[in-house]
């Protein structure tokens, strides 16, 4: 990029999938010469430094007492709502998929002032986050905000696909607006709490019933100090051969969004 030696912080969710993607990323941007900080939960302290990364982690909840194995909260809570997932999607919308937000909306706010003071001491070029909510520190303090959809492709949204969480096939559409509007119904208080958070701390409203930042596309270019490169969101079936193939041939199709004449990251379940 340039030449020039960059900082770069990542911001994965305390999950073992998200982290192991920005490790991943990260380690070829360190191998490029470039400074990479991990801005992880707390869980994960003296994982990451071995890796050749810079730790600077973050508290999402007052700490627990004694030492945390990476990502015990998640853990813990799948075995605890285990049971849920046994019952239709669209009934999860208020047992499940509300409490979830909630607990990460709560982690968020917890953790901002903290989030402030390591973007102050990294200063960082580029700021990456793989996670499904926002952190208004990310947004507000200047530097280039990259974010990975690692967990869901559907967070991507598209008016042809069946809405996030419901497992709906896509051409079958008789469930969509029911879905839709169990989401409205269960989900509206919360959102409205958590843009009231982050229009306070400084950063732009989210858009509607949207718990983060959003693009219109699956790529989108970017400049740091110069250097041009584009980031592609993407996702390759692993369960079925021919639709992986399919999906492959259209990301590098000509005119596709992986033919770009400059440095391309491919970022997503691949």
């Amino acid at each position: 990029m340039g030449g020039e030696r960059l900082t770069i912080v990542f911001m994965p969710e305390s999950a073992y999938g998200p982290t192991n993607n920005c490790i991943g990323i990260g380690k070829v941007l360190e191998q490029r010469g470039h400074r990479v900080v991990f801005a992880a939960e707390a869980s994960w302290r003296g994982r990451l430094e071995p890796l050749g990364f810079e730790e600077d982690l973050v508290d999402l909840a007052p700490p627990a007492e004694g030492d945390q194995d990476a990502g015990q909260f998640w853990i813990d809570f799948v075995s605890e709502t285990a049971p849920e997932f046994r019952k239709p999607t669209i009934e999860q919308l208020e047992t499940f998929i509300e409490p979830v937000w909630s607990s990460l909306i709560d982690g968020a706010i917890y953790c901002h002032g903290q989030l402030e003071d390591i973007l102050d001491r990294a200063r960082p070029d580029v700021i990456v986050e793989d996670n499904v909510n926002s952190f208004p520190a990310l947004l507000t303090h200047g530097a280039p905000w990259v974010r990975i959809m690692s967990c869901n492709p559907l967070e991507l949204k598209d008016p042809d696909l069946p809405p996030p969480f419901s497992g709906y096939p896509t051409r079958d559409r008789r469930s969509w607006d029911a879905f839709r509007a169990e989401v409205e119904r269960t989900s509206r208080a919360t959102w409205e709490r958590f843009n009231a958070f982050v229009v306070d701390s400084g950063a732009p409203p989210l858009p509607d019933l949207e718990f983060i930042a959003v693009f219109t596309d699956g790529a989108k270019g970017g400049n740091v100090k110069g250097a041009k490169f584009r980031f592609v969101n993407t996702h390759l079936e692993a369960y079925s051969e021919a639709n992986g193939l399919a999906q492959a041939k259209e990301l590098t199709a000509r005119g596709g969004p992986a033919r770009y004449r400059g440095q391309t990251f491919l970022v997503g379940d691949m």
